[in-house]
């Protein structure tokens, strides 16, 4: 699910349990220094929930965006 995502695999395993079990949050808080990739991973996140491989052309992402 998360394949384009290197490390960050604690996460990666909640945020794919969530999906899977259809628990998702509804927020989630993305946090570290900066450059580690949480924007990143929270744009992966995005893409699956919206179930779309391209963000800009899904209204609903230009709408939370």
């Amino acid at each position: 699910m998360f394949e384009k995502i290197i490390g960050h695999e604690e996460p990666k395993k909640t945020l794919e349990n969530d999906i899977v079990n259809g628990k998702v949050s509804h927020a989630y808080l993305f946090s570290g220094i900066e450059g580690i990739g949480k924007k990143e991973l929270a744009l992966e996140f995005a893409k699956e929930l919206l179930n779309t491989e391209h963000l800009n052309a899904c209204i609903d992402f230009k709408y939370i965006e």
